[in-house]
Order: C-alpha cells, then sequence, then structure tokens
C-alpha cells in the first residue's frame, strides 16, 4: 500500500501527553504528519512500572486482547499515550491553548460487527473533509481526522455540532467537542489518508454561544519539557 502523506497545508501543531490524564507536565508537540507515522509503525517506545518497556503496537495488541470494555478501558489508561487534536497547549485544558489547530477528532465508537465497520470506513474515506481514518485502540471503532476553516476556538463547540450533523453516525461520541479532548494514541498499519482534504467550511449557527475563552497567552516553554 502506497503511504500518502497529507498536505503541508495541514502542518499545524497538536499536543502529545504521556498519559490520558497527564495534562501539565512533559507535554510533547507534533504535526498530524508526525502522529499519523507514530500510528503507522507502532514502534514508539514506553515504559510501565511493572511490565518495563513496550512498543505502542505491542499496548494495542494487548488491549484488544481483553474481553471487556471495563479491561480495555483500565489497560489504555495504563499502558497509552494520548493526543490532544484541537492544537498546542501549555496544559491541556481549554484556557491554556496557544495555538488552535485546523484538524479535529471524531470517534464512531462500539461499531457492531465488521461489516458495519467496512461500510462506514467507505463512507469517511469518500468525505473530502477527512484527512485520515483509522482503527481505535480497542478494535472495535474508527476515528476520523477532520480539516476544517474554523479559526475562532471559542466556537469549537458549534463547529463540532455542525460536523455531528453532517456525518449523522448513531455510534458518534459528542464528548469529543470539548477543546481540550484528549484522544488515546492507536495502532493501525493501514491508517488511509487523503493527500488532498479540503476543508468543511464552518459558518457559525445563527444564535451559537461562544465558549467563554481567557486570552491565548502562556509563559510556559513549549519544548516538551517541565
Amino acid at each position: 500500500m502506497k503511504k500518502l502523506k497529507l498536505k503541508k497545508e495541514i502542518m499545524k501543531e497538536v499536543t502529545l501527553t504521556q498519559r490520558i490524564n497527564y495534562t501539565t507536565f512533559n507535554l510533547g508537540y507534533a504535526t498530524v504528519d508526525d502522529v499519523v507515522k507514530i500510528i503507522r509503525e507502532g514502534n514508539i517506545l514506553m515504559n510501565d512500572y511493572e511490565y518495563g518497556q513496550y512498543t505502542l503496537k505491542q499496548a494495542i495488541e494487548k488491549i484488544r486482547s481483553l474481553g471487556t470494555k471495563a479491561e480495555k478501558q483500565e489497560w489504555k489508561a495504563r499502558l497509552l499515550p494520548a493526543v490532544a487534536y484541537n492544537g498546542v497547549f501549555s496544559e491541556v485544558e481549554r484556557h491554556h491553548l496557544v495555538q488552535y489547530s485546523d484538524v479535529t477528532a471524531m470517534d464512531f465508537d462500539d461499531i457492531p460487527n465488521n461489516e458495519e465497520m467496512c461500510h462506514l470506513w467507505r463512507r469517511l474515506v469518500v468525505t473530502p473533509c477527512v484527512c485520515c481514518v483509522f482503527v481505535t485502540p480497542g478494535g472495535k471503532g474508527l476515528k476520523a481526522l477532520v480539516l476544517h476553516d474554523n479559526t475562532a476556538p471559542a466556537m469549537h463547540s458549534d463547529l463540532y455540532d455542525q460536523l455531528l450533523r453532517k456525518f449523522n453516525v448513531a455510534s458518534k461520541d459528542e464528548s469529543c467537542k470539548d477543546l481540550a479532548r484528549r484522544n488515546y494514541l492507536s495502532y493501525d498499519p493501514d491508517i488511509w489518508t487523503n493527500p488532498n482534504p479540503v476543508p468543511f467550511h464552518y459558518v457559525p449557527t445563527v444564535n451559537a454561544t461562544p465558549t467563554r475563552q481567557t486570552n491565548i497567552s502562556t509563559g510556559k516553554n513549549l519544548s516538551g519539557k517541565s
């Protein structure tokens, strides 16, 4: 399979956290292309206090082998790094946004069977604003990264409501509209990427209420070090 890169215009950085709840220290920053490469290759190294060193691929394989959703959630929180796709944060909380991204993530979870997953995948890959599609860590859902032209972080919730209506899928996860939403990193060697995505054109909904947003200002070092 040819490994396509996203258009160079989609180069705004996103925020990486060592674990889903590590929102303050040791943050990292990467482009969407960097994240796609991590998901495709699965070879980044991490450490666990009991099991020692392991790769992202090994962590995902363990999680997908577990029997219950509760077990998968427990091990995802323990083993997996996370990404805040909505921008660069000095601390992963909406008031600490430094740069807003033109990409957001949509989850399509708890797909009941492979046939329905394939049907949804086919729908997503022909949608012009979809940048990439990959299997979620638990193996029962898809995640789509969507390119958009909204430039106002305070209107992110309204943007996301519009995307939910556009895709109109029963398994959509509405909690993704949080500006500081983190998403577990996954492993999918067959991740699909769109070489020429067209941004979803955002027009504010009449009477939409902006989310209160403090001024984008921080005094923190964005080198990835605490």
